[in-house]
C-alpha cells in the first residue's frame, strides 16, 4: 500500500449539542452519547497504484486499506477473502496514468440518508481539490438523488464503473469519512448545506409551499405508523400538510423542506431532508421507546440550527435490524405538538 501523503481536513472537535427543546429528566440518558460527541480528526489520503471496488474498498496486493471501513468490526467482512474474491469473481480495469482519482463513497453511500451525511460530506471536504480530479463512482448509484446532488459539485469528469469490475488506480485521493455515521460535523454539514442550496435555489418555484409538513411514510416497505389515519385527521387541525417524498422529484423535495417551518415524520430517512429547513424551523420525530441508537437527525437537526422536538412511542419490530412500526399516542403527541407550534 503506497501511501503518498496525508493532510488534516478537520481537528478534533468537542461538541456540546443543545438538547431537544422538550427533553424531560427521564430521557435524558436516550441523547447522552449525542449531546457530547467527540469528534476524531478528519485526514485526506493520498495513494499511488492502489486498487478500488465497487464497495469503496481500497486495496493493494491482498492487503486492504481498513482506515476507511465504516466500523472497525466490518473487517470481518472486508478482508483479504474479500480481497482475493475481487481478483477472482472481478475483472480489473486499469485507469489511465494522466488522472488524478477521487474516492468518496463506502458500501453503505447508495442509500439516502449515507448519501447525503456521510459521502457528500467527503465530498465537500475536498470540493477544491475535486475540480482536478475524476470522481470514481459506482454504475449502480442511479437514484436521482445521487446524479442531481453531484451537480451541485464541479469536477474533472466522472467515471462510472460496474460492480463487476475494481478499478487499478494510479493516483487516488481518499478523504477519510468525516465522521462515525450518523454523527454529524456542524462546520463540515452547513457548508454542504450551502453548496447543495446555492444550486438548487436558483431553480426554486415561487408557489407557496406549507409551512406545516407531516411525512409520512404509508409508500415505505417498513417502519410505519400503525395509526396514521387517525393522526393525520389530528394534524388536519393544525392545517399539517401530509407529503410523500419518495413521490415528489429532487427539487421539489429540497423546496418543500427549505420552505417548511415544522416538519414531523416517524424516524427514517425521509427527514433527511431537514437538512435544506431554513434555521429556526421545528423538527419532531417520532422515536421508538428506549431508543439510544438513532440519534442521527437530532444531530442534523442541532447541527443546521434547528430545534428538535421528539415523542417516544410504543413499537412493535417487524424483523432483526432496524424495523419497527409504532403506535403514536395521540394525547401525548398533541401535547408536543402545541409546544412546537409555541401555543
Amino acid at each position: 500500500m503506497m501511501l503518498i501523503d496525508t493532510q488534516l481536513l478537520y481537528p478534533e472537535i468537542k461538541l456540546v449539542r443543545r438538547p431537544p427543546a422538550n427533553l424531560i429528566q427521564a430521557d435524558q440518558a436516550l441523547f447522552e452519547k449525542a449531546s457530547h460527541p467527540t469528534l476524531a480528526p478528519t485526514h485526506l489520503y493520498h495513494y499511488r497504484h492502489v486498487n478500488v471496488t465497487p464497495e469503496g474498498v481500497v486495496f493493494r496486493g491482498l492487503s486492504i486499506e481498513k482506515r476507511f471501513l465504516i466500523y472497525p468490526d466490518h473487517k470481518r467482512i472486508y478482508n483479504t477473502l474479500h480481497v482475493a474474491s475481487n481478483r477472482v469473481k472481478r475483472r480489473r480495469i486499469k485507469l489511465p496514468a494522466n488522472e488524478n482519482y477521487l474516492l468518496f463513497f463506502d458500501y453503505w453511500s447508495n442509500a439516502i440518508f449515507h448519501w447525503m451525511c456521510d459521502a457528500l460530506p467527503r465530498l465537500e471536504a475536498v470540493k477544491t481539490l475535486a475540480k482536478d480530479c475524476v470522481l470514481l463512482l459506482p454504475e449502480h448509484y442511479q437514484y436521482p438523488y445521487i446524479h442531481e446532488t453531484l451537480r451541485a459539485f464541479s469536477c474533472k469528469a466522472i467515471y462510472k464503473f460496474p460492480v463487476d469490475a475494481f478499478l487499478d488506480c494510479p493516483e487516488l485521493y481518499v478523504p477519510k469519512q468525516i465522521t462515525t455515521s450518523g454523527e454529524i460535523n456542524p462546520t463540515n454539514f452547513l457548508a454542504l448545506r450551502k453548496t447543495l442550496l446555492d444550486y438548487f435555489k436558483p431553480e426554486m418555484s415561487t408557489i407557496e409551499y406549507s409551512p406545516n409538513i407531516y411525512i409520512s411514510r404509508s409508500e415505505a416497505k417498513y417502519r410505519k405508523v400503525l395509526n396514521e389515519p387517525d393522526l393525520i385527521t389530528l394534524l388536519d387541525k393544525y392545517d399539517f400538510k401530509v407529503i410523500h417524498f419518495e413521490k415528489l422529484s429532487v427539487k421539489e423535495q429540497v423546496e418543500t423542506a427549505f420552505y417548511a417551518k415544522n416538519m414531523i415524520s416517524l424516524h427514517g430517512a425521509n427527514l433527511t431532508n431537514a437538512t435544506f429547513m431554513q434555521p429556526g424551523g421545528n423538527v419532531m420525530e417520532l422515536r421508538k421507546n428506549g431508543d439510544t441508537e438513532n440519534n442521527y437527525y437530532y444531530s442534523l437537526t442541532d447541527s443546521i440550527g434547528c430545534n428538535y422536538y421528539y415523542l417516544n412511542c410504543a413499537y412493535r419490530d417487524t424483523r432483526p435490524g432496524n424495523f419497527f412500526d409504532v403506535e403514536v399516542d395521540l394525547e401525548k403527541f398533541e401535547e408536543v405538538l402545541e409546544q412546537m407550534l409555541g401555543r
